[in-house]
């Protein structure tokens, strides 16, 4: 993949019945898919930042009076380098071109200390994600096991690439 050196932003319109409201993503490329720690901690943390009313980009966007948002979810693309982003849906078409500074501004507050991260619910986040493992290796093994084959067949540069090691 050639080096993304710059921030790319574009404005997709796309009718619909309702009009007054819009879709909103931002996202982030990540580190390549073998990084299978990186790729984890990422994914946990953006579950922090947005499942349930109490994360705090769902607070700060959809858990207020005015809201950014009806909803805010977040994905991984799994390709040879990876993409993360959010999803905002039901933005007000008002707010369509403030949503991204909105959710900039909470992350740099993140970062900068001003908003603090609760790390008991991080670790009640984290814990819930282990189990969510654990049980679809128990209720769906042949998907759990054949996504990790499937990545390996894709990606790998190396027949070991797949064992894990300590």
């Amino acid at each position: 993949m050639p080096p993304l050196l710059e921030s790319v932003e574009s404005v997709v319109k796309f009718p619909t019945e309702d009009e007054s409201n819009g879709l909103f993503f931002i996202g982030w490329r990540g580190p390549n898919v073998k990084e299978y720690y990186e790729i984890a901690a990422i994914d946990s943390f953006l579950r922090y930042l947005t499942e349930t009313s109490a994360a705090i980009l769902q607070k700060e966007l959809v858990e207020i009076d005015d809201p950014f948002c009806s909803d805010l979810t977040y994905s991984i693309m799994e390709n040879q380098e990876t993409c993360f982003y959010l999803k905002a849906s039901g933005v007000p078409k008002g707010k369509l071109f403030e949503i991204r500074e909105r959710i900039e501004k909470v992350l740099t507050q993140l970062s900068s200390g001003e908003l603090v991260l609760d790390m008991k619910r991080l670790d009640t986040v984290i814990n819930l994600q282990i189990l969510d493992s654990l049980d679809k290796y128990e209720s769906d093994p042949h998907e759990a096991i054949a996504h990790g084959i499937i990545g390996d067949f894709l990606y790998s540069a190396e027949p070991n690439d797949m064992i894990f090691q300590d």
